[in-house]
């Protein structure tokens, strides 16, 4: 079970990273069988129907996470379904490659018998509050003293989210990409455990 678990991480890892990766998983286009499906409110935001997705661990006594219909209420039908098999479990991961009224969004969710155990939340083209510096990643502490919010008030939104349940714990990664005045692109992620940072990396910050 802790292989499912890593998998589905390293899985959604690559997806924050813009990266892609080969899958034994089959593939199929969502269809819609009820015209009625909820698309958010207009009202609401993105980020609030993101965390509004509840997450489990994958053994019986946690799995009390959002299920697949409660998730497509919320935000429509997804592009695709991917189910995948690893020791004897089985899991689905449902995409959006572009959410209803918020096309520059991209949402997934995985799934363990029909519980979200991993969410993930992908936006390119939000940039930095302000510049982000060498020294200003230097400054980041991981003593378990520096918090999500703490990374949001000093960052801003991060261009990835991506939140797993493992073994009773919550892990967080975030990650900000911006463009430098010499048009390279230069990288900062985060990872939390239960909202407090315990590693961080960049690439060519300044």
């Amino acid at each position: 079970m802790k292989k499912l678990c890593l998998g589905l991480c390293f899985m959604m890892g690559f997806f924050l990273t813009g990266c892609s990766m080969s899958s034994h998983s089959s593939t199929s286009a969502m269809m819609s069988t009820t015209p009625q499906h909820t698309k958010m409110d207009m009202t609401d935001s993105v980020l609030q129907n993101f965390d509004a997705i509840q997450l489990s661990g994958i053994f019986p006594s946690q799995k009390n996470g959002s299920t697949p219909d409660q998730v497509i209420k919320r935000f429509g039908d997804a592009t695709t379904r991917d189910f995948s098999y690893l020791d004897g479990i089985s899991s689905t991961t449902l995409t959006w490659k572009q959410l209803p009224l918020a096309s520059d969004y991209r949402l997934l969710v995985s799934f363990v018998d029909d519980h979200a155990i991993s969410k993930s939340l992908i936006n390119k083209k939000l940039t930095p509050r302000t510049p982000i510096t060498l020294k200003r990643f230097d400054a980041i502490t991981i003593d378990s003293t520096y918090t999500t919010e703490n990374a949001r008030e000093e960052f801003g939104e991060p261009n990835g989210i991506n939140i797993t349940v493992v073994n009773g714990s919550t892990k967080t990664l975030y990650s900000w990409t911006q463009t430098n005045q010499d048009a390279t692109e230069s990288s900062l992620t985060l990872t939390f455990k239960n909202d407090l940072a315990t590693t961080k990396s960049q690439s060519n910050l300044k």
